[in-house]
């Protein structure tokens, strides 16, 4: 059945001291939110900038979604 998560949903904790999360993959996008270390997101895809650096598409408050570089998060 399509819908229902088997898996867990990957989690990733933000390292960085205050992270801008974008709109897109990639600096040039606006900043949608920012987050602080030690907030907890789950992990929706992962994508690349134009550059080829890694980022993770991540569950906000409200709903939303946004993306952070990759290296600004630790998982466990």
């Amino acid at each position: 059945m399509s819908g229902i998560r088997t898996e867990p949903v990957p989690r990733v904790w933000v390292s960085g001291g205050r992270v801008n999360v974008r709109s897109a993959p990639g600096y040039e996008n606006r900043a949608v939110d920012i987050v602080r270390a030690g907030t907890k997101l789950s992990v929706q895809a992962k994508g690349w900038d134009p550059r080829g650096e890694a980022w993770l598409k991540v569950g906000l408050a409200e709903g939303r979604v946004g993306w952070i570089k990759r290296t600004f998060t630790r998982s466990d």
